[in-house]
């Protein structure tokens, strides 16, 4: 187990470089949110990019990451530090969330368009085109996830001035193929994160103290993960697809077998609410970001 100390505000998001060489953290330290670059096995020239913004994302690959405030999106380039801005929507939108499809190609942006009325909308972005590769009009919410093609987009409860569905869409093909709906009484503190399975057929949604696993085939719930005490901030899949990985604000990280939806083990590791979780790509070891930049890596079988 190594205990790392690699920034100094809460680490709300975790990514391994694909070839393991690195994890991107995301270390949100009002009022400076920071991407800082870790490089392993010894940290040696570790980077950090200021980042700012009301919602974030780090690419898959670790080489970018991006976030939304108002109507401007803007993209960082993690090696030298670069920033691009746009706005998707033009002046008097408003975007709420913010994500990278599996491939890295452009930039998922959720929001919402001028006026009253204005439609919810799931964006696109081609940051090298400054174009639109697609938008497509849904409920759209600030938590988005993808898988292959696939992508997933919860709400949160609010957004600054408007009030998003919780309920759970997955598009497919630039159209909606599924949505999940959460009860009324479930959705109190919003979605926190939603997961796909590495091959994309299920979706863990983390919310209250709880996350649901659903497989998108088919909209069924296939297991309703319980036991922390205290909201859940994360749910990360292995590689493999065998175990989730469940953190959040009481200290814990538990694993569940993704098949039977069995308790396996649960984890103190001493470092606060627990934001963020991820899977090492070869899937040998488990990283969890908590407060005060503190992350804890750890053999997947210790």
């Amino acid at each position: 187990m190594r205990n790392l100390k690699v920034g100094t505000g809460l680490i709300s998001a975790l990514v391994y470089r694909p070839d393991g060489s690195a994890l991107v953290a995301l270390d949100v330290d009002h009022p400076t949110t920071r991407a800082r670059v870790y490089p392993f096995p010894d940290g040696a020239g570790k980077k950090s990019v200021a980042v700012y913004g009301a919602r974030f994302a780090v690419a898959p690959d670790g080489r970018r990451a991006a976030a939304v405030t108002f109507s401007s999106l803007r993209v960082w380039t993690l090696a030298d530090g670069v920033k691009h801005s746009f706005q998707p929507q033009g002046r008097g939108g408003f975007l709420y969330g913010v994500g990278f499809p599996a491939d890295g190609s452009h930039v998922l942006v959720s929001g919402q368009l001028p006026g009253d009325n204005g439609a919810r909308q799931l964006i696109a972005w081609d940051p090298d085109a400054r174009r639109a590769a697609w938008a497509l009009e849904c409920a759209a919410g600030e938590q988005i996830a993808t898988a292959g093609d696939r992508t997933a987009t919860a709400g949160a409860g609010e957004a600054g001035f408007y009030r998003l569905k919780s309920n759970v869409l997955v598009v497919e093909a630039g159209r909606v193929v599924r949505e999940m709906r959460l009860a009324q009484r479930e959705i109190r503190g919003g979605v926190r994160r939603v997961r796909f399975s590495p091959d994309g057929s299920l979706l863990g949604v983390a919310y209250g103290r709880n996350v649901l696993v659903w497989d998108v085939a088919t909209g069924d719930e296939v297991h309703r993960l319980t036991g922390h005490k205290r909201t859940v901030q994360d749910v990360a899949f292995s590689p493999d697809g065998r175990l989730v990985a469940t953190g959040g604000d009481d200290d814990r990280v538990k694993f569940w077998d993704a098949g039977t939806g069995r308790l396996v083990t649960t984890f103190a590791w001493r470092i606060d609410v627990v934001g963020s979780l991820a899977f090492s790509p070869d899937g040998l070891t488990c990283a969890a970001g908590g407060t005060k930049g503190r992350v804890v890596v750890w053999d997947v079988d210790e």
